[in-house]
């Protein structure tokens, strides 16, 4: 299941036909993995394989053959021979393998000789083709050349065009407004044929290839072919063409796959041209069949060709797995559509993968059984939570696109109090009103030490693999949204300690989930902005608006002390702010941007990175800010939270205070999950100038300090607290 998943994951994003629209990818994979699902044997594993391949409709992606045997050759093996064929025709027998001019003028081609037929058939085939994958390579590279200068003279070849599929991070597969990840077609000149400097051949000239003759000879006798230089013929069982780079990959039951990633096109735009005759020798006599088609071709040259070539189509569609959010429990090729869909964007895209807990390859293996065995709706959510969880990033939310599903019948509800882990215990901060039960045998500030009769503990390591969370920091902050959760109006018992005694309350599950309680949540209780102490400005960043931040600015320069709050997210002030905190333009943020082309596909782990940044250009250098910056942040701080602190940190000299933050930062991008689900995942690396990290670990603290909670009793804001007292101590 982990190959088949893998090897459609490589045609998702590199196979022409995928990427130009001729191929829906959802077509390719989930009538495989269905098919393999019910069958899950070695006949059903290639079976599967076969159709999904064949479903690309290119004969050049296809299992590999097992070796035929023999070549039938018209003469003796890597002998060059010269034969007449009648009617002042020429064979020439010439393997691929020989080497140097002394054996390339026994053919005649490079003398006047040759110039005397008024044809040719030149054989390039070989004895042996499994000695060697580019066993055609001293032909191709010594000779070929020769022979294209011989049958073009002053004529000019157009160039051999390449196109593959860039992906320039990875482009959502749910939203359809522009982001900052983009992906098209990379295009170059892949090879510009010599130019002679005599007179073209302009005779009937025919070259005859075998099945496994090396792409590259195919694709430039091909480009001979399309400028009316020759005719090809191939000698094969089955259709071959020539019209891109070949990988071949090692599959599970010692099966190899071969794809092709890329488009090949002449430089008057069209597709290179099919082979002219496609057919088997089965007679090696040179009055037999084979020979004749090939005699046939060089007494008709005058005759009208028929080119099979097509002008490329230049359109890029990037290839999006539906969401069929019609059935929150999809059938099995659904269910592993997904999980493929979420490993491979992973395995190709996530420039945090290094920083997973699981190596990502385990992670395929541990969640293809529970897409199999998932029963209903509730255990393929769960198992869609838990794969998306290994990301290690808090920044892996998941959402559906029906308003509610299931599980919230089952999950999503909670009594009227809120939880939160302080201090390493599991307090009660909140206790809302709930005229259908009793709510005083709650306390604020209650500890909880078990949850229907089980430990803390135990219970908050049961939503270990269900939760996507950077760091510690942020699963404590999450994992207390789930320990209270249920179905509606079902029973929960918190098993309390207050004031050293035990106490036993039963609530039940009546509402929906209580917001962030002011016990910790300071950020409503300030403004945006507002003078403490002695010329110390706050700034509630939770809460400036841009137009706010656009009048300040241009005043920051009057300050002496800057107090910035980011126990929240920001509204994209920091943009507005950062130009005034600098008199000269600094380097605050690196960016990682995983470049993903075809040569991934070979196991080579390395990625060509868009490494770029983001440098605080300053809006005046006359009137900016001179004074100290003091930062306030916690585990509330995540993404654009943490990226402004950095623009911050590299525009001016910040002491940040506070604790641990989310550790999730970049740009975020969606992954369509089958049952209606949205996964997200962090598609940009985010680093420090230095190189230094931020995922997982957070930005870089000064002062460490947390809310205690005797001082959260007292109302107290220590955090703040603990700023204003460095402010004043400096």
């Amino acid at each position: 299941f982990a190959s088949l998943g893998k090897l459609w994951g490589m045609l998702h994003y590199f196979h022409p036909n995928v990427l130009n629209g001729k191929v829906v990818t959802d077509s390719l994979i989930v009538p495989a993995a269905k098919l393999l699902a019910a069958d899950p044997s070695a006949y059903g594993y290639r079976l599967a394989i076969e159709g999904m391949l064949a479903r690309t409709n290119d004969p050049a992606t296809r299992l590999e053959r097992p070796d035929t045997g023999k070549v039938f050759l018209f003469t003796e093996p890597e002998k060059v021979s010269v034969y007449d064929l009648g009617n002042n025709l020429r064979y020439i027998a010439m393997p691929t393998d020989i080497d140097g001019e002394e054996e390339l003028a026994k053919t005649g081609l490079m003398d006047g000789s040759w110039l005397k037929a008024d044809g040719i058939v030149l054989d390039l085939r070989k004895a042996d083709y499994s000695a060697n994958t580019w066993s055609d390579q001293q032909f191709f590279t010594d000779m070929l050349p020769f022979l294209m200068q011989a049958l073009a003279g002053k004529k000019r070849i157009p160039p051999l065009h390449e196109r593959t599929a860039a992906h320039n991070g990875f482009v959502s597969q749910t939203l359809t407004s522009p982001n900052v990840y983009s992906s098209g077609w990379r295009t170059g000149i892949l090879f510009q044929p010599p130019q002679g400097n005599g007179k073209p051949y302009n005779k009937p000239f025919v070259i005859v290839l075998h099945a496994k003759s090396h792409n590259e000879l195919v694709s430039h006798c091909l480009l001979m072919a399309s400028a009316g230089l020759c005719r090809v013929v191939v000698d094969s069982n089955e259709k071959v063409t020539a019209n891109g780079s070949i990988y071949t990959i090692p599959l599970s039951d010692s099966l190899n796959a071969q794809i092709r990633v890329s488009d090949l096109y002449t430089g008057n735009g069209k597709l290179l041209p099919l082979p002219d005759i496609t057919v088997a020798v089965t007679d090696t006599s040179l009055k037999g069949a084979f020979m004749l088609r090939c005699k046939e071709l060089l007494k008709n040259w005058n005759e009208p060709v028929v080119s099979e070539a097509q002008i490329i189509g230049m359109e890029y569609v990037y290839p999006r797995p539906g969401r069929y959010s019609e059935k929150f429990y999809p059938e099995v090729g659904l269910r592993l559509m997904g999980l493929f869909n979420w490993w491979n964007a992973i395995h190709y895209f996530f420039p945090y993968k290094h920083l997973t807990d699981v190596p990502w390859d385990s992670v395929l293996n541990i969640h293809i059984p529970m897409m199999l065995e998932s029963s209903d709706s509730l255990e393929y959510m769960f198992a869609v939570r838990s794969m998306v969880s290994y990301i290690n990033d808090s920044h892996g939310f998941l959402n559906n696109a029906n308003p509610a599903t299931p599980a919230r019948s089952i999950l999503g509800y909670w009594p009227p109090i809120e939880l939160a882990f302080i201090e390493g215990k599991l307090m009660v901060v909140g206790v809302g009103t709930d005229t259908a039960q009793d709510m005083e045998i709650l306390k604020q500030w209650d500890e909880v030490i078990e949850i229907n009769g089980e430990p803390v503990a135990k219970a908050i390591e049961k939503w270990r693999t269900f939760i996507a969370s950077s760091n510690e920091s942020t699963y404590f902050r999450d994992v207390v949204k789930y320990l209270s959760s249920g179905a509606k109006n079902s029973k929960i018992t918190y098993t309390l300690v207050r004031k050293g005694m035990v106490k036993t309350a039963e609530l039940k599950r009546t509402g929906r989930q209580m917001g962030l309680s002011k016990t910790l949540d300071f950020n409503d209780d300030y403004p945006a902005l507002k003078m403490m102490q002695d010329s110390v400005l706050y700034i509630n960043m939770g809460s400036l608006t841009r137009q706010q931040a656009d009048s300040l600015s241009t005043q920051l320069y009057r300050q002496k002390i800057l107090l910035f709050d980011l126990r929240n997210y920001p509204q994209g002030t920091a943009w507005v702010i950062a130009p005034f905190l600098t008199s000269i333009a600094k380097k605050a943020v690196l960016f990682d941007k995983p470049f993903v082309t075809p040569t991934l596909i070979g196991g080579n782990e390395s990625k060509e990175n868009l490494a770029s940044g983001f440098t605080v250009m300053p809006a005046n250098e006359k009137k900016f800010f001179t004074g100290r910056v003091f930062v306030l942040c916690n585990e509330q701080t995540q993404s654009q939270a943490e990226y402004t602190i950095m623009m911050f940190q590299g525009a001016i000299p910040c002491i940040v205070v506070g604790s641990q933050t989310a550790g999730a930062d970049g740009n975020v991008t969606q992954v369509a999950i089958p049952g209606g689900y949205e996964a997200w995942f962090s598609g940009l690396g985010v680093l420090y100038p230095d190189g230094g990290q931020t995922q997982r670990t957070g930005i870089r603290v000064d002062v460490q300090v947390k809310p205690t909670i005797a001082g959260l009793k007292e109302g107290k804001d220590e955090v703040l607290e603990k700023a204003l007292e460095k402010i004043a101590g400096n």
